[in-house]
């Protein structure tokens, strides 16, 4: 069967999901510029392309704010309905369906202030390197495996950027791409830093899949809610609607680059 004609068949069934006065309840966390709140509304590129597949399936979705930890816990007891952006791993297939495509990519890079000679094009270039990290984040197997380097923890990547301007802390910060794009235009935006002059090195530590997962234990129909988001994200993607969002959060940050979904 063709992907489109079963997504339409697909949708008659679709009316039993929301059957129930019950509202169906994403959780997740505030990462800007992938979700955050602003004014009261739930924004950011994942929120945005998370509303569109679900408009397509004519659900609208409840967002809330959790902890991570607690975020976790409702949808492993089936209290939330489903839970983003996070990784595909064995242990959280267990009690979560995935969509076969990803929502976005967590890419994490190394920046350097612009005055260093420091370079990577390796993980073993950084062999003995200060690297500033977030406390408790994980930036990849490989990253966080390796033995040679001496982490230095801030309790966040807006913390990181401003000691990393000061140039006498770290030799590079590893950090999302598109989030220290975003908080070195803020922070310019506030006046906190006026001349920003950073170099990102060209060795990428991760670039790894974000999904949204479906809690198996939640009384919606978990399973068939995977297959059509798939298909939704598929036609969203077809109609160049994902890059639209996308490029607009990346402006809003005053990016460059404009990324590709695929």
């Amino acid at each position: 069967m063709k992907p489109f004609l079963f997504f339409l068949i697909s949708l008659f069934w679709m009316t039993e999901l929301i059957a129930s006065d019950r509202p169906f309840i994403i959780v997740g966390d505030s990462y800007p510029p992938y979700s955050y709140l602003e004014d009261g509304e739930y924004k950011g590129t994942d929120v945005d392309i998370i509303k569109a597949a679900f408009n397509k399936l004519d659900i609208k979705p409840v967002f809330r704010f959790r902890p991570w930890a607690r975020a976790m816990a409702e949808v492993r007891s089936g209290e939330s309905d489903a839970i983003y952006s996070l990784f595909k791993t064995s242990e959280r297939e267990e009690f979560l369906d995935y969509p076969s495509i990803p929502l976005n990519y967590e890419k994490n890079i190394l920046v350097v202030n612009g005055e260093s000679d420091k370079t990577a094009k390796s993980i073993e270039d950084i062999k003995g390197w200060r690297i500033g990290v977030v406390t408790e984040n994980s930036y990849g197997k490989a990253f966080d495996d390796y033995k040679d380097i001496e982490r230095i923890e801030a309790k966040s990547n807006d913390l990181l950027v401003l000691q990393l301007n000061v140039k006498n802390r770290f030799d590079a910060i590893i950090i999302n791409d598109l989030v220290f794009d975003m908080i070195v235009n803020n922070y310019v935006a506030a006046g906190k830093i006026k001349n920003p002059d950073f170099r990102k090195l060209e060795y990428v530590p991760n670039n790894a899949p974000l999904y949204i997962g479906f809690s198996k234990m939640s009384h919606s129909k978990h399973e068939l809610i995977a297959k059509e988001f798939s298909e939704a994200l598929k036609l969203l993607k077809k109609e160049g609607l994902v890059n639209k969002i996308l490029s607009q959060y990346r402006d809003r940050t005053g990016l460059k680059e404009t990324p590709v979904f695929e």
